[in-house]
């Protein structure tokens, strides 16, 4: 199944999972179900609804969505460690594209290219009072 035919099927199904929402009795519960049976941009989207947008990265995260993830913290105003969070996950993600240690030039693939302009967003947005001098070892 190619990505375009997963994100659809993903929206077929987020828009019948919120159908399904009225009926549970909580929301903990609603993401709970959604978690158990495979609803993944369901979960996203209701925990981040909820103001969980850490756990809606992690979520992301473990779908191989990286990029996905580190928009989401990007896009949370100053939450406590959502810099630290975005950072870890940058490195996750440059890790599992094989950026390090490979000297093959076709790595240069979108993904990395998106993820490392992320990590340049990411810099340009960093107060300073967050920003951390990486010592010179020269």
């Amino acid at each position: 199944m190619s990505r375009g035919e997963k994100t659809h099927e993903n929206q077929v199904l987020t828009v019948k999972y919120r159908k399904a929402q009225q009926l549970f009795p909580s929301k903990e519960t609603a993401i709970a179900f959604a978690e158990d049976y495979g609803f993944d941009e369901a979960q996203v989207e209701l925990l981040h609804t909820l103001g969980m947008i850490f756990k809606s990265a992690e979520v992301l995260m473990d779908n191989g969505r990286t990029a996905d993830a580190v928009k989401t913290l990007v896009a949370t105003p100053r939450a406590p460690d959502r810099t630290r969070v975005a950072v870890e996950y940058l490195l996750t993600g440059l890790w599992q594209q094989q950026l390090f240690g490979v000297d093959d030039p076709a790595m240069g693939s979108g993904a990395v290219s998106e993820l490392l302009m992320l990590a340049d967003a990411l810099r340009d947005d960093t107060p300073e009072s967050e920003a951390q001098e990486v010592p010179s070892t020269v």
